[in-house]
């Protein structure tokens, strides 16, 4: 995670506690151009990530070393830039210390251990130069929202991009929640911990008839008349909501901080491209804005910032700043949008028959271009094999005029196979990678005849999640065999028996591994599919046959034989819906040559034997066995009933129990092939208070 300033409070350098790693200084002999996130290799081998370029023509990038070392007047080349400086010094920081502009570079390594880990979701990170956490004792403080969550959306739609919506909180004091925009809010409700200045705003519409994909904005000029010597400026894009500007939403990618070295100041407004009166706020990636109002918010914790704006009703100035009497007046407002100020960052008021003198720069893009990424997936030391992957990639698409991004697995040096993202894919046979196996994931953006829009990937938005399904065919094996006495008098060679108690034709056969008479393991030499109900254990030992070996069956209150099993919670009935009979039904997909069993266990809350000493009882499928699915994911209702001879469930049935008022619900997945397995969902179980034949 990186972090830098966030509009801070700098009236002296703070010092602050050691952070996870620490950021080291380069400075160059000539002024480069590196962006944040980007690699710069060294001819000597060293790695290191660009954590800040300090943009203020000294030459200085804050890096993180990754690989090897980088030494004083060593060449590096830029990996994505392309750009290639020498090194001219090298600073490495024993405290993490800001300068006089508050600015602060650091790379913070979010723990994620048994003992040390952080909740997924949005949580506050503060960095404060009290050890108390105390605001109000604070000279310098800067905060930021860590986001940590799979699918981004933005519930409110107000936003689209590939990340979440910066939420600014516009008191700082509150400890416990983000403000959201309230307009209807109290001037006295808010109370205020940092004399924090008032932003401006001013709004301006992306038009839907020339621009009905939206823009991509690369980046805002402002024109200054004066600046502070040594606070900061920042700039943001927010959405409006109701025509006002968003007290708390920040467009991702359009917050710009930039110091006072880096701000042009000018006698007078000056708008022509060859002036160079302008300060350009670039931002770090292009900012996507879909069709509508939207916001320039200009933010400082110094007074002495003016930007040059215009009145309706006054004259127009030259550009040296002067008037005379010849200059025009300003007779109507601009199509832009209105000019707001603030009051302590939380109600807007509308400044009328005014606007600030503002430049938007759209991104154009090439359309004979077409851009192919290359992903290459950290594979395991050893082989692993999945059923089934889902490539989860934070992206925009689906622009009018332009075609979305194609995406391609490769697994070692065998063929491209595209599939589709955010999904899951499910293949026809295993598949498996890892140890000298690799895996790739070609991402293509082909060409486009819209100049205006882009498709875009967020490379730090995407990751690979492969399964493998762990199914079987009710099949004993070792495992489910536990000895609790070895006994005496056998002899390795001789033979387990497990017969299904409802049909004799299905017998495990295991050979029985002896030490000096006594049972220590078992080896199994044939199982038949399906074993679904109890089991009788017999042997062919010529021994006394006094060792004790449990068998796990599906019907025993514990322990299973197959490897994928549902157990349904716990339901309880009221007293005056005490049942004799259930019925359950079940959403399935259920190919061919796979099965599905359900079982139910049922107690009373009267009975003397508790719930989980309770056998289970295999149901009866009433649904036609020809009932099979006919394509993928082709799901379709089954019902489940109790076995028609009996007088409703068993436990009635056999009068152990007058009725019940305890049940829960198996299912038992059966199936061959861990590519061809079935899927269940919708459970639905009814309890009944009488019988019913299936």
């Amino acid at each position: 995670m990186r972090w830098q300033k966030a509009l801070p409070q700098p009236v002296s350098s703070c010092l602050l506690a050691k952070p996870s790693a620490f950021v080291v200084i380069f400075q160059f002999f000539i002024i480069i151009i590196c962006g944040e996130g980007e690699i710069i290799t060294g001819v000597d081998g060293g790695t290191a990530r660009v954590v800040k370029n300090a943009n203020d023509g000294s030459g200085l990038i804050y890096v993180q070393l990754l690989t090897g070392t980088l030494s004083n007047d060593e060449t590096i080349n830029g990996g994505t830039s392309l750009v290639q400086a020498k090194i001219s010094t090298i600073t490495t920081p024993t405290e993490l210390k800001s300068d006089a502009s508050g600015l602060l570079c650091g790379v913070l390594n979010i723990p994620s251990s048994e003992t040390s880990k952080f909740r997924t979701g949005q949580r506050l990170l503060r960095l404060i130069d009290n050890e108390d956490n105390n605001l109000s004792n604070s000279e310098s403080v800067a905060e930021s929202s860590y986001t940590s969550q799979g699918f981004m959306d933005d519930p409110e739609n107000y936003v689209v991009s590939t990340r979440l919506p910066l939420i600014k909180r516009s008191n700082i004091c509150d400890e416990l929640s983000v403000s959201k925009d309230v307009f209807s809010r109290e001037l006295t409700s808010i109370n205020r911990c940092l004399d924090w200045k008032d932003p401006l705003s001013q709004t301006f519409i992306v038009d839907p008839a020339s621009n009905r994909n939206g823009v991509f904005l690369k980046s805002v000029d402002l024109f200054f008349k004066s600046k502070d010597d040594t606070l900061p400026v920042m700039v943001e894009i927010r959405p409006t909501i109701n025509g006002y500007p968003s007290t708390s939403t920040v467009i991702p990618f359009s917050e710009v901080i930039l110091n006072p070295s880096q701000v042009v100041v000018s006698e007078g407004p000056d708008a022509s491209e060859d002036s160079n009166k302008n300060t350009r706020f670039t931002f770090d990636a292009p900012v996507y804005l879909i069709p509508g109002e939207y916001a320039i918010v200009v933010k400082t914790n110094s007074s002495q910032y003016q930007i040059w704006s215009g009145v309706v009703g006054n004259s127009t100035l030259n550009t040296d700043g002067s008037s005379d009497i010849l200059n025009p007046k300003i007779s109507k407002q601009p199509l832009v949008g209105s000019l707001f100020s603030s009051h302590n960052s939380g109600v807007w008021d509308a400044i009328n028959n005014e606007s600030i003198m503002f430049r938007l720069n759209k991104c154009q893009f090439n359309t004979s271009l077409e851009s192919t990424a290359i992903l290459n997936v950290t594979v395991p030391s050893q082989s692993e094999s999945f059923d089934l992957f889902k490539f989860n990639v934070s992206m925009l698409k689906n622009f009018f005029g332009s075609q979305n991004p194609i995406f391609k697995y490769q697994l070692g040096t065998s063929n491209l196979v595209e599939f589709h993202e955010n999904r899951n894919i499910e293949l026809s046979n295993s598949k498996s990678f890892g140890g000298n196996t690799t895996l790739k994931i070609e991402a293509k953006i082909p060409t486009s005849s819209n100049t205006d829009v882009s498709p875009v990937i967020d490379m730090e938005r995407t990751s690979l999640i492969t399964v493998r399904n762990i199914v079987d065919a009710v099949q004993y094996d070792a495992s489910d065999l536990t000895i609790q006495s070895g006994g005496t008098g056998f002899s390795t060679g001789e033979k387990l028996f497990l017969t299904d108690s409802h049909d004799n034709s299905k017998q495990a056969v295991f050979e029985i591994q002896a030490t000096g008479g006594s049972i220590t393991g078992f080896t199994l030499l044939s199982s038949p599919k399906d074993m679904t109900n109890s089991v009788n254990i017999t042997s062919n030992t010529a021994g006394p046959d006094d060792a004790i070996v449990i068998a796990d069956s599906e019907t025993s209150p514990s322990g299973s034989v197959a490897d994928a099993v549902y157990i349904s919670k716990r339901v309880n009935l009221q007293s005056s819906y005490e049942s004799k009979d259930i019925r359950v039904y079940l959403d399935l997909y259920k190919p061919a040559e796979t099965d599905v069993y359900v079982y139910y266990k049922v107690a009373s809350t009267s009975d003397s034997v508790i719930f989980d000493d309770r056998n289970w009882y295999l149901m009866k499928q009433v649904t036609p066995e020809y009932v099979v699915s006919e394509y993928n994911n082709d799901y379709r209702e089954y019902v489940f009933g109790t076995d028609p001879n009996h007088n409703g469930v068993e436990l009635v049935h056999n009068q152990t129990l007058p009725n019940f008022n305890v049940y829960s619900i198996k299912i038992v997945l059966s199936s061959n092939s861990s590519v061809n397995v079935p899927k269940a969902r919708n459970l639905r179980a009814i309890a009944l208070q009488e019988p019913v034949s299936v």
